[in-house]
């Protein structure tokens, strides 16, 4: 699940991969109640179709492929794309109508000492571009700054011994003023 969870889901009784079907039924009031699980022949992905008609195709032995809702529009996610933001391959997230790409995207980029941190995050058209710093072993986060915003620090983070000791929100209050798009700050 999203948050980590997992949910039990009960199978058909087949042995045979391309032949089983399985449905959630241990969240009584979720959105994964009623949800079924079942191989789809055609894509050579497994389906988790919720009850309101959204589907999470994943492959037989892997990470989520794409999500698409009862209209058909999607998401798409490609791992280890060549995307041109980032100097190694990265994650593509791309938007698209009934199979169509939209053209809009997010590049994710492992571009630190870590190869599972994401060192920045980039829309397709380069208007947003935010970049996570990490600590010396590149695994604590120590920073996340917009660049649309003259490069300040949104946020500053701090550890000691593996935990969170402070969390700094920069007063955004003058680049509010050059950059009336940047919103409130939560």
């Amino acid at each position: 699940m999203p948050d980590g969870s997992q949910i039990e889901c009960t199978g058909n009784g087949v042995s045979q991969y391309q032949n089983a079907s399985f449905t959630c039924k241990q969240q009584p009031t979720g959105i994964w109640f009623g949800a079924t699980i079942a191989w789809n022949s055609t894509t050579s992905l497994w389906n988790l179709t919720r009850k309101d008609g959204t589907v999470y195709a994943f492959p037989y032995s892997g990470k989520l492929q794409s999500i698409t809702d009862r209209y058909n529009n999607s998401i798409v996610v490609t791992r280890n794309a060549s995307l041109s933001q980032c100097t190694n391959p990265g994650t593509k997230i791309d938007s698209l109508i009934n199979g169509n790409s939209t053209g809009r995207y997010v590049a994710l980029c492992y571009d630190g000492t870590a190869s599972w941190t994401i060192t920045k995050a980039v829309d397709s058209s380069a208007t947003y571009k935010v970049v996570y710093g990490y600590d010396s072993t590149g695994t604590l986060l120590t920073s996340v700054t917009n660049e649309k915003y003259n490069g300040n620090p949104q946020a500053s983070y701090g550890w000691t011994n593996g935990r969170q000791l402070r969390h700094r929100p920069h007063d955004l209050r003058q680049q509010r003023a050059a950059h009336p798009d940047l919103g409130e700050h939560q």
